[in-house]
C-alpha cells in the first residue's frame, strides 16, 4: 500500500490513495492527532479489498448500508476504491493534494454517474473538503460522512463539549435520546447523530482538538467499546484510545439534481495546553 506524505513548517500528514484517507496528522512536537490500528492490519485490509480503520475514512457516496440493499457494501464505494491524485502542491506554509475518483453508474447499488473530488489542506490545521458532483440524468440522495478517529490517550479523561442542547438519536437504530448538557463522558460503547452541529471539541488534560464542519448539521459519535472492538480488525483494547466524530449528511441529507454539486468538510484544529 502506497502512501503519500504532506508536509508543512507545522505539521506532516500520511494519505493513502486507497480511499483517499488520511491516515496521520502530526503537528509538530505534538502526538498523532488521529488514531489508526495497526500496519498489519491496514495491509491485510488493503490485500483484501477492504476498508482502512483508522484516520478520516470517506463513506460515501452512502451511509451505512444504502436502505439494505444486498449489493451495497458498508458506508459506500469511496473507502474501498483506489482514487486518482491530481494535484500536489507543497509549500512551507500549505500543503494541498487533490483526489479524484468517478463512479460510471454501473454498480447495481449506485446507477448514478457521480464524480467525487476529495482536497486535502494542511497547514496548522488539516482541512478535508469533499465534493460530489451528480453527472447523471437522475437525481440522487447523498448521505455521506468524513468518519474522523480521534486519537487519545484515554477515553476515560477525554470528553466533547459544545453539545448542550442538540438533538440526539442512536445512529443504527434511530431510538431517539435525551438532550446531554454540559461535558459528554464515553463509559460504553456510543452512537449518536447529533444536530444541529457546527462545531464540537474533545478536551483532553493535555489538548482541545476542534472539530468544525461545513456543507451539514450533524456528527457522529462514535466508539465501539469492548465487546464491539474485540470482533474489528483493531487491537481489542484499542477502544480506549480512540474516539470518532464525524461530519455527516445523514438526516439532513441533500438530494443532487442533475449537474448538482454539493461539498461537505471536516477542519480539525489541535490547541496543546
Amino acid at each position: 500500500m502506497n502512501l503519500l506524505t504532506l508536509r508543512t513548517a507545522h505539521a506532516t500528514a500520511t494519505v493513502s490513495p486507497y480511499g483517499a484517507q488520511v491516515l496521520s496528522f502530526i503537528p509538530h512536537g505534538q502526538r498523532d492527532v488521529l488514531w489508526s490500528t495497526t500496519p498489519d492490519h491496514l495491509q491485510a485490509a488493503y490485500k483484501a479489498g477492504k476498508a482502512l480503520r483508522g484516520g478520516i475514512p470517506v463513506c460515501w457516496p452512502w451511509f451505512l448500508n444504502l436502505n439494505n440493499h444486498p449489493e451495497a457494501p458498508s458506508h459506500g464505494l469511496g473507502r474501498i476504491s483506489e482514487w486518482q491524485l491530481s494535484s500536489h502542491i507543497e509549500s512551507p506554509d500549505e500543503t494541498t493534494a487533490t483526489f479524484d475518483l468517478e463512479l460510471d453508474g454501473s454498480h447495481p447499488a449506485w446507477p448514478y454517474r457521480t464524480h467525487g473530488r476529495l482536497i486535502i489542506t494542511l497547514n496548522t490545521n488539516l482541512i478535508v473538503e469533499l465534493t460530489t458532483t451528480n453527472l447523471s440524468e437522475e437525481p440522487f440522495t447523498l448521505t455521506q460522512a468524513l468518519h474522523t478517529y480521534l486519537g487519545v490517550v484515554d477515553i476515560s479523561q477525554a470528553a466533547l463539549t459544545n453539545i448542550d442542547g442538540m438533538k440526539r438519536r442512536h445512529v443504527s437504530t434511530g431510538t431517539p435520546l435525551p438532550p446531554h448538557e454540559g461535558y459528554f463522558t464515553v463509559t460504553e460503547e456510543v452512537e449518536h447523530l447529533l444536530t444541529p452541529a457546527h462545531r464540537i471539541t474533545l478536551k483532553e488534560p493535555n489538548r482541545r482538538v476542534y472539530v468544525a464542519n461545513t456543507g451539514s448539521t450533524e456528527f457522529v459519535v462514535w466508539n465501539p467499546w469492548a465487546e464491539k472492538a474485540a470482533k474489528l480488525d483493531m487491537p481489542p483494547q484499542d477502544y480506549k484510545f480512540m474516539l470518532c466524530l464525524e461530519a455527516a449528511n445523514i438526516d439532513n441529507a441533500p438530494t443532487l439534481q442533475p449537474g448538482q454539486i454539493h461539498t461537505l468538510t471536516t477542519t480539525l484544529a489541535p490547541m496543546p495546553y
